[in-house]
């Protein structure tokens, strides 16, 4: 069992069902236990201010779910194995991101938007562009893109 002070309901003295778990850190989780763990809907709020709302299984983040952090960044979207996965939306100080997510990652299809007005539409991977893609800028200029990176060298081509 996982230490904390815990009020909630047991079974057989396990955390079973609703309840409310305590860490002496000051990290807290209100929501659904099965087995002792974390499973199904919770809320777990970290002493930092860091807020996650949304699905758990096994104690990890997984199926969908918000995540606020302190600095007013928002992440909703789908989580697997406690990272972010699949379809999702990811708000930060410099810009907003929708599309996909592979293991915390954007990778795969998804938009870009900078918060200086830019545009990016295309291919991700591991967090970068990758592969093909569209760049706008603000005054209407609008490049095509290919990134490809082999090793440890990137190649990009800009085609007008």
């Amino acid at each position: 069992m996982i230490d904390g002070e815990y009020n909630g309901e047991l079974s057989d003295g396990v955390r079973e069902g609703k309840g409310i778990l305590s860490w002496s850190n000051g990290d807290m989780y209100d929501g659904q236990f099965r087995n002792g763990l974390r499973s199904g809907y919770g809320i777990f709020l970290e002493k930092s201010g860091r807020k996650y709302e949304g699905q758990w299984n096994l104690s990890l983040r997984e199926g969908h779910g918000i995540e606020v952090w302190p600095n007013g960044d928002v992440y909703e979207g789908n989580y697997s194995q406690d990272k972010f996965n699949g379809i999702g939306e990811l708000i930060t100080q410099g810009g907003k991101y929708k599309g996909g997510f592979r293991d915390g990652y954007k990778e795969g299809l998804g938009t870009m938007m900078f918060k200086n007005g830019c545009r990016y539409e295309g291919s991700w991977k591991k967090g970068r562009f990758h592969g093909r893609g569209l760049h706008f800028w603000p005054d209407g200029r609008r490049y095509e893109v290919f990134v490809l990176k082999v090793s440890n060298t990137e190649f990009s081509h800009t085609i007008l």
